[in-house]
């Protein structure tokens, strides 16, 4: 099934952003999923992160928002985001209590999973939280994590901080290395990555529920 494309694509024609519809604590973000722009240069689309935020939402019904459209707009350093403010809403009217941001890192970095909690103020100091996605990643041999080590999420334009700042949602930005996506003959690490991920959100729902 093309999850990108599909049932997906009427919505995706209207707007700069989808938000599917869901139930639970945890909103699952791909802001990435097209290309964007920053200072003037066009960056590649982030296509995986969007496939697994498309995949999560359909297969535990959480609520899920991505980025769609030709604008070149970049919700993750933009001084003002449609799509940040609309995240800010579902938190304030939807119950949403904490944000997974999906990312896809390049090759060069060591690390095959970073978790950006801007030292901790996006989370409200709440790296017991952390530490439960760390070992989502880590129990199916996904390692090194690492965590606010190469992409803190620190800065006030990140998704993760603005919303963060704004309301009051854990917000967790998810680096995920894109040799994790590669094939290898007929094998990738796509779904280990995705089972990661979905034991992650169910974690947090029972926590923050």
């Amino acid at each position: 099934m093309d999850l990108i494309s599909g049932e997906h694509r009427a919505s995706e024609a209207a707007s700069a952003y989808v938000v599917l519809a869901g139930h639970g604590a945890v909103l699952v973000s791909a802001p990435h999923r097209v290309e964007h722009a920053r200072n003037g240069a066009v960056k590649c689309a982030e296509p995986d992160a969007g496939r697994l935020a498309l995949l999560l939402h359909d297969r535990m019904g959480c609520p899920a928002i991505y980025r769609c459209g030709a604008s070149l707009e970049d919700p993750n350093y933009d001084e003002a985001s449609d799509y940040r403010d609309e995240i800010v809403r579902l938190v304030r009217d939807g119950g949403v209590r904490a944000v997974l941001d999906l990312h896809e890192m390049g090759d060069r970095h060591q690390s095959m999973v970073e978790i950006g909690t801007g030292h901790g103020r996006n989370v409200d100091g709440r790296f017991e939280l952390t530490d439960e996605i760390v070992r989502a990643f880590e129990s199916r041999g996904i390692e090194p994590v690492t965590v606010d080590a190469i992409f803190p999420a620190a800065g006030p334009r990140t998704v993760s901080a603005d919303v963060a700042r704004r309301s009051p949602a854990l917000c967790f930005q998810i680096e995920m290395n894109v040799r994790l996506f590669l094939e290898e003959g007929e094998r990738s690490d796509f779904s280990v990555v995705c089972d990661a991920l979905e034991e992650a959100v169910g974690r947090l729902n029972e926590v923050l529920r």
